[in-house]
Formats: structure tokens, C-alpha cells, sequence
């Protein structure tokens, strides 16, 4: 429907707000472009890992290029590894913690420690 405006009919004192951008077409080429800067823009955040990639790419794939299911070009997430000891890796037993106090004696044969100069803080015989 079309309005006639005249004089009269707009008289008096308004107040016009504009976004940038708002008057910008949402065509298929703009949706691209935004999500083209977008990946640019948030690369550092990327590489600093504190953004979910996989998030990120599902996102650019569905607003930017209109892919309706993006998942399909996802990697699932590998299951997390289950943490097993060093000694089972074959790799030799961690170094104990200075601050935690001497080892404990458990399976020790207490006949072998006189070799190595008597029980600890003992002087050498």
C-alpha cells in the first residue's frame, strides 16, 4: 500500500536510529563473505585453543554456505585414552618429590639398606 506523504502529515521532530549494515542485502554472496571474516577474525582464538573448532566450522558450513546437516563433515572426537602407570608403559618410575618426604618402604628388604650406608640421615659406619 502506498502513502502520500506531505508537509503536514510529517511535521514535528523524530528520531532515527540506523545500524550499520542493516541496510545491506542478506544475499548468499554476504552470508559468505561474514563467514569468511569471521574464520579470519577468530583464527588467533583458534590457535590459542580457546575456541571449539568443530563448533566454529559447523557454524560457518550452515550460516554461510547453508549446509543443513554440517556434522557430516566432522570427525567425531577420539574417546579419551585410558592413563596407565609408567611402569606399564615400560618407561621407568618417576622421580620422587623432594618435598614429599623419603620414599616409602614397602617391598624393601630392609637387609639392603646397611649397603647403602645404614637407614637415611644415619652417619656411614
Amino acid at each position: 500500500m502506498w502513502v502520500t506523504f506531505d508537509r503536514d502529515y510529517i511535521s514535528g521532530e523524530f528520531d532515527f536510529e540506523v545500524a550499520a549494515g542493516s541496510t545491506q542485502p542478506m544475499n548468499e554472496a554476504y552470508r559468505r563473505q561474514s563467514a569468511i571474516q569471521l574464520i579470519d577474525a577468530m583464527a588467533p582464538f583458534v590457535s590459542a585453543g580457546v575456541v571449539d573448532v568443530a563448533k566454529l566450522g559447523a557454524y560457518v558450513l550452515q550460516y554461510g554456505f547453508g549446509v543443513k546437516n554440517p556434522e557430516m563433515f566432522m570427525v567425531p572426537p577420539a574417546p579419551p585414552e585410558p592413563q596407565m602407570p609408567p611402569e606399564a608403559a615400560g618407561l621407568p618410575p618417576a622421580a620422587p618429590n623432594p618435598m614429599m618426604g623419603p620414599p616409602p618402604l614397602d617391598g624393601i628388604d630392609p637387609s639392603l639398606l646397611g649397603l647403602f650406608g645404614g637407614p637415611m640421615g644415619a652417619p656411614p659406619a
